[in-house]
């Protein structure tokens, strides 16, 4: 009689236990796929609103052109304030004439 009960709670504990992980299971495949599918939602999102601009070139005028992708492709002119070359292009052409790295106006 004592070796029937303990048989049968140790059935019962065993059934409770698969029914735990089962359980236990299917919410970790739920969560994953709640995690996938707001990873998907979320890049899609970002998608909407990337800008890329990639830099195409410059003319005598140094102005740039840049291709720009947002929701279509665009073409952007950067028209410089001032006249002349950046003020990088400017440091450059110094140390290239010869006067040692200084800048216009120095």
């Amino acid at each position: 009689e004592e070796r029937k009960r303990v048989r049968q709670v140790e059935a019962a504990t065993k059934a409770a236990l698969a029914k735990q992980r089962e359980e236990q299971a299917k919410r970790e495949a739920q969560e994953r796929a709640n995690r996938e599918m707001l990873q998907r939602n979320y890049e899609a999102e970002m998608e909407k609103h990337v800008v890329r601009a990639e830099l195409l070139g410059s003319d005598r005028e140094y102005r740039e052109y840049w291709l720009v992708n947002a929701k279509d492709y665009r073409l952007f002119v950067h028209q410089p304030s001032t006249p002349g070359p950046p003020p990088a292009d400017r440091a450059w052409r110094s140390r290239a004439q010869g006067n040692g790295g200084a800048g216009a106006g120095a």
